[in-house]
């Protein structure tokens, strides 16, 4: 009973089918994911969109991040805003920190950089969407 048993060998052939079995199976994921994202189309003429700044807080301190006050405030607790892309054509949320406040002006300690685009309107009709797809 000498049985010969053969190795099976990694041919190009057999690595290039599992490159692409692989590469099929992630494009399929991705899809996937993307699909699944809730979505939400916005029409951006409706939103109050503000540019987060360098400025002083208080006159004679240094400058600091400043983003304008507004409604998004009173859903988010200052936790997260929808932060507006380049092209100003989808938005998704972004955790923040918030520091001070003024009648005008929230302090922005973290998740924001001078020239990113915020939407500080309200947030109540924007609840369970992960993205925003800003119309015109």
């Amino acid at each position: 009973m000498d049985r010969r048993i053969e190795k099976r060998t990694w041919t190009a052939r057999r690595i290039s089918i599992a490159v692409l079995v692989l590469g099929l199976a992630a494009g399929a994921a991705l899809l996937l994911s993307y699909l699944s994202t809730p979505r939400m189309q916005v029409e951006r003429d409706k939103l109050i969109v503000s540019t987060v700044r360098r400025g002083a807080f208080q006159a004679g301190e240094p400058p600091v991040l400043l983003l304008d006050r507004g409604a998004f405030f009173r859903t988010t607790g200052g936790h997260w805003v929808w932060l507006v892309d380049e092209a100003g054509e989808t938005a998704v949320r972004r955790q923040v920190r918030l520091g001070r406040q003024s009648p005008g002006f929230h302090e922005v300690l973290a998740g924001l950089e001078a020239g990113d685009q915020v939407i500080t309107s309200t947030y109540d009709h924007l609840e369970g969407a992960q993205e925003l797809v800003l119309t015109h």
